[in-house]
């Protein structure tokens, strides 16, 4: 039966239950909702679909009611007093209170006082007694507040077991997952079926348990979700979240301000994982929707809560012919996300009732601490001014928090949109300094590629070290035929294997130059959209104490103009998620996560598409990418205790199941996903990450985690605009084709025409490709008994090659596809690439070529590419020969494991051990990481406060050599600490003693009223405003050589002289870094190459200069404390300011001492 027949029976069936009175039993949503799998795969909702149409509607009024009160406590105790709550709660973060014993108070203990409140009226209060088919809806009464910030995601992950396909009544297929510790849902009774069709006339009691194979039913079920359940419900409130004071501050001062519908939208979305998953259910009619928002936007109410209004279905489509207006008004509710599914609606209900429950219990807390009475009702007893100034320094002290943070890391972005209102605009500039990062780092990279042989190669041996033939085919011991004949003295399946290396890591080259520029473009035209077409038509409305929208988001747009913003956002989306998809498909059909060394022994290759792997597959390998077959992978062996703890085996399955798999990562939300790996990957030290994590794993989680996050917000902030508009799933081509279509708009190549990269098909000439295979065969050890390959040769290589493949390849291909890139685009490939189309034409009598003889380079450098080849030579040699051994012996290692290994998680008693050691670790994690916190903050402090010891600094270099700014003045710095509401230490002012008596001249010096020239940028202040950074003499000296390298001064008779400046050396410029609080990033490095990235530490923010690479010297200055020779240091300068990272900009946000 398809969904349209089921819309006109429920039809028929609410006008009989209107004309009857509404109190019939309700079958049509009794008979969908178990199609969806509810009382069937998962326990019915707790309140039970047959209730009847009047008992349904009473439903939802109740508990919008209970919502409107529990808000309305929580406003009433912030209008007043929010300014001692504040405080407070900043005290007890920094350990400044004491009880009488004087110990120490902390924020903890009373975040979880304030949940075992919330969680004892709600189960007390809000929950109904369920009869004896339904599930109940208690939280765990004995639980404790939620420990870190993916915790739903931690239980979800480590009680999966595979997911399972169920019909409904939809033509789309349907999963439901399968847990490995037995609270699994089945019901597949005849009763079953007996008592959809007559609920009142069958006596159906809960299914007993049974096991399946290995898989255990309707054990503990119920406990299982109530035990869990608040983990799901309210992600937001968590110990990890909440102990960083910016978070919880914001979390009052929002929750608390705005009426409760204007975060509906975010809390639905909190709840995704224990929607899809079927943790959470609730009140259902699938014949309605549920909507908090009405036409006008406000409503006449004394308590502006939730009010929830239903849109049954059936009225819904005769609108358009019958009712112009409530047609339109429904197409504006839709559009904006305002229309919920009546599950959902009554879910976001519940969320909210104990999140106002929480706040308020926090804020009495607080109060009472402070020993502060709270004002009874603030409307009344404050004025509208006293009001007005409360909020404004509520949001003040909020701003300069920020400030002192300095700014928001990548990963503070998901775990602070929890805590704010939905933005009304783009808000994309927090994106672009992100994405004009991704584009530099694919543009550096594509220049390398074709400059550095040592850069090279090591991608290429990267990509092979991850092809998925490293994995084991089925259950057999043996690997891929191109990896166990990788050594063997027959070269053809080595040098397959070397061509499908070379397509991967171009082909990604390629693709990431063009579309970090894309998606960087196309959401700068939105935000250049966006700053004439607002979305919302005036500011929020205050009513009863609570802000409301008054319009719904785009309600205002004319319709050409919303039209043109849909063309917009269509267009961004698709940009975002085909390139999101790029590298989701790294994982899916290129399997890189399990076959990279630290996690390819826990997963087999079972299909490739919908066939078996032969025993000797991949004779020819694959060369389609967005056209290619999924990888389909199982589990080799049931896991040891021990083994489920290890970090790569926690990491590995999250990206199967939650990312790889198609079906199963519906469950999750992408950016949920990618937000707690790269959590994993940040807790690692440097030599842990490295053991764990390839640097093809952590590049690949962090492009799919920037796109996941913009592709998240985006769907916040206009939501369901890409359904709107893709709904159909017959409209793929279409869709693909309008991808091509904004990619050539863009000024990007055709991805889905390139799909195949074949380049080496009657393009590039097989000799230089085979130049390439040599350079790689004998950097491996194949050719030891035949040398002459250097990096000069290797060079001219790969620049010859690189020409070819613009001359033969890119340029002719592009021509003949639908969808083009301009020259412009072109030209900008050729630029970075150092390549010019057709630059050193095909010459069939062509011999090897030395580049590095054409450049006439100094003898150290030529010195050290020498080492560099040797270095290089040796290094891939012993780990070809290592992962030869590993292949060889690998089943020796194994054979003490035993045939049946008992995984922890099926046994109750120690999957509750483990759960209780993670949540220890948990603990631990998020204390380092408060005291992290702490000591930044104190860090920002210490500068404030040095920048006021240090009156009258004078800068004693030359102008050429010294940072901006010169003597400060005092005066304006303290004025900028007040704005920041931090109180400076006292200090001597700098005004004359009375007894001295002043000279009369200069009269600049005249001190009591300094007169300082008003200039643009206050001296001595930052571009924002504050203090710059100082660094000590010795750094602020390495960064003037390493950024100038010479000082140009002008001489007695006016002519300019050059100074050369010393050298440096490695472990001088590893502590100058340090010094501005850059770090190595935990990924690894390649090769010669060090890769820098800014913290949040660091005195400019971030979007500025995010990272930077430097090149570690070889051969005779390779030790820490040799000198780095000066050609080196002239690679960084002009490196670094590519970046943008010059001395001028060093001046403006740091000084020396």
């Amino acid at each position: 039966m398809v969904p349209r027949e089921m819309e006109l029976l429920a039809e028929g069936e609410h006008f009989e239950a209107e004309a009857s009175g509404g109190n019939s039993t309700m079958l049509v949503p009794l008979y969908w909702c178990n199609h969806y799998g509810f009382g069937r795969t998962s326990m019915w909702p707790p309140f039970n679909p047959s209730r009847s149409h009047t008992e349904f509607k009473e439903e939802f009024a109740k508990h919008g009611r209970l919502v409107g009160q529990r808000w309305l406590k929580l406003n009433r105790l912030v209008l007043g007093k929010e300014r001692e709550i504040q405080e407070t709660i900043i005290k007890l973060t920094d350990g400044d209170i004491k009880d009488e014993h004087g110990e120490i108070l902390n924020l903890e203990h009373y975040l979880e006082r304030s949940w075992q409140v919330a969680r004892d009226v709600y189960n007390a209060e809000h929950v109904a007694k369920p009869g004896r088919v339904e599930g109940d809806f208690y939280l765990d009464p004995k639980g404790s507040i939620t420990v870190s910030h993916s915790d739903d995601l931690d239980v979800f992950a480590l009680d999966f077991l595979r997911e399972v396909p169920f019909s409904r009544i939809t033509p789309a297929p349907r999963y439901t997952p399968l847990y490995r510790h037995g609270a699994n849902y089945s019901d597949d009774r005849e009763v079953l079926d007996q008592y959809v069709d007559n609920p009142k006339g069958v006596d159906l009691e809960f299914p007993n348990t049974f096991t399946r194979g290995p898989v255990t039913y309707n054990q503990g079920v119920q406990d299982f979700l109530q035990k869990h359940r608040a983990t799901f419900l309210v992600p937001h409130i968590n110990m990890e979240d909440l102990t960083n004071p910016l978070n919880l501050l914001m979390f009052i001062h929002h929750r608390a301000r705005f009426a409760p519908r204007e975060f509906a939208t975010l809390d639905n979305d909190l709840m995704y994982l224990g929607k899809y998953s079927q943790i959470l259910s609730g009140a259902c009619d699938p014949s309605c929707y549920v909507a908090f928002h009405d036409g006008e936007g406000i409503r006449d109410s004394d308590v502006p809560g939730l009010e929830p209004r239903i849109w049954y279905k059936h009225y819904i489509y005769k609108y358009k012919d019958t009712d112009k207006a409530k047609h339109w008004e429904w197409g504006t509710l839709l559009g904006g996300k305002h229309a919920y599914g009546s599950m959902e609606a009554w879910l976001v209900m519940q969320s909210q009732a104990i999140t106002f429950l929480f706040l308020s219990s926090l804020c009495e807390q607080m109060l009472d601490l402070a020993q502060e009475t709270t004002v009874k009702d603030p409307l009344q007893t404050l004025n509208n001014q006293e009001i007005f100034d409360i909020e404004s320094a509520a949001a003040q002290r909020i701003n300069t928090m920020r400030q002192e943070k300095q700014t928001d890391t990548w990963q503070d972005m998901e775990s602070i949109r929890q805590y704010e209102p939905i933005p009304t605009g783009t808000h994309f500039n927090k994106y672009l300094s992100k994405l004009a990062t991704k584009r530099l780092d694919a543009e550096e990279h594509i220049k390398r590629l074709f400059d550095e042989p040592d850069y090279f190669v090591n991608h290429i041996i990267e990509q092979k070290e991850h092809h998925w033939t490293n994995l084991r085919m089925g259950y057999e011991p043996m690997r891929g035929t191109h990896i166990e004949k990788y050594s063997s003295s027959d070269e053809t399946y080595r040098h397959a294997l070397y061509l499908d290396c070379i397509r991967s890591v171009l082909r990604r080259a390629f693709f990431e130059f063009f579309i970090w520029h894309a998606v960087e473009e196309t959401l700068q035209d939105l935000v250049d959209f966006e700053k004439d077409h607002p979305s919302r038509g005036s500011g929020p409305t205050f009513l009863n104490g609570a802000k409301v929208w008054p319009q719904v988001k785009w309600s205002n747009l004319p319709v050409h103009e919303n039209d043109e913003n849909f063309r917009k956002y269509n267009r961004a989306q698709l940009l975002v998620r085909y390139a999101a998809a790029f590298f989701v498909y790294e994982f899916r059909k290129k399997a890189i996560h399990a076959a990279s060394e630290p996690m390819r022994d826990i997963y087999c290759v079972s299909h490739l598409g919908s066939e078996m792997p032969p025993d000797k597959l991949g004779r020819g390998l694959e060369k389609a990418y967005y056209d290619g077959k999924n990888i389909s992978l199982s589990l080799r062996s049931q896991a040891l205790p021990r083994e489920r703890e290890h970090l790569p085996r926690i990491v590995a399955e999250l990206i199967e199941n939650f990312i790889s798999r198609e079906s199963s990562s519906l469950f999750v939300g992408m950016r949920k996903v990618t937000a707690r790996i790269q959590k994993h990957i940040d807790d690692c030290e440097d030599e842990e990450m490295r053991n764990n994590f390839s640097n093809l794993i952590c590049k690949t989680v962090d492009g799919l985690d920037v796109l996941s996050e913009v592709a998240e917000h985006m769907d916040l902030h206009f939501p369901c605009m890409f359904a709107l508009m893709h709904w159909k799933s017959g409209r793929e081509h279409k869709r693909r084709e309008l991808f091509s279509q904004h990619l050539s708009t863009n000024e990007s190549l055709d991805f889905l025409a390139f799909d195949e990269f074949e380049f080496e098909k009657n393009r590039v000439p097989d000799k230089r490709t085979k130049r390439i295979f040599r350079f790689l065969d004998e950097m491996q050890g194949f050719l030891d008994k035949t040398p002459g390959e250097n990096l000069g040769k290797a060079k001219g290589d790969i620049k010859r090659f690189g020409s070819s493949l613009l001359h033969e390849f890119i340029h002719p291909f592009n021509e003949n596809t639908p969808f083009q890139v301009g020259d412009a685009g072109l030209e900008r490939l050729s630029k970075h690439m150092a390549i010019n189309r057709n630059q050193w034409p095909f010459d069939r009598k062509e011999m090897p070529w030395d580049f590095n003889n054409d450049l006439k380079l100094a003898a150290d450098e030529r010195a050290e590419n020498v080492e560099i080849w040797k270095q290089l030579k040796k290094e891939l040699t012993e780990q070809r020969k290592r992962s030869a051994n590993k292949i060889k012996n690998a089943w020796k290692r194994e054979g003490g494991k035993p045939e049946s290994t008992d995984d922890p998680v099926s046994d109750w008693l120690k999957r509750k051990d483990m759960l209780e050691e993670r949540v220890k670790n948990k603990r631990k994690t998020w204390k380092k990481k408060r005291q992290r916190q702490k000591e930044q903050y104190r860090r920002r402090h210490q500068v404030i406060n040095r920048q006021l010891e240090d009156e009258d600094m004078q800068d004693t270099t030359s102008p050429e050599a010294s940072p901006a700014g010169g003597a400060e003045n005092v005066e304006t710095v303290q004025e900028h600490v007040q704005q920041l509401h931090i109180q400076p230490q006292p200090r001597p002012q700098a005004q004359p003693q009375p007894q001295q008596q002043l000279p009369p001249v200069p009269p600049l010096r005249q001190l009591p009223t300094p007169q300082v020239r008003p200039p643009q940028q206050p001296l001595g202040l930052a571009p924002d405003g504050n203090p710059k950074g100082i660094l000590n003499k010795n750094s602020w000296e390495i960064w003037t050589r390493i950024l100038l390298g010479e000082i140009v001064y002008t001489k007695k008779n006016n002519k300019k002289g050059k100074e050369k400046l010393p050298s440096v050396r490695w472990s001088q410029v590893e502590t100058a870094v340090g010094h501005i609080d850059f770090v190595k990033t935990k990924s690894q490095n390649t090769g010669s190459h060090y890769t820098f990235q800014w913290t949040s530490a660091c005195r400019w923010p971030s979007g500025l200069v995010d990272s930077f690479t430097l090149v570690h010297p070889h051969g005779k200055s390779e030790g820490p404390n040799s000198v780095v020779a000066p050609f080196k240091m002239r690679i960084w300068r002009e490196f670094l300011r590519g970046r943008g990272f010059t001395y001028e900009f060093l001046k403006e946000w740091y000084r020396h001492k």
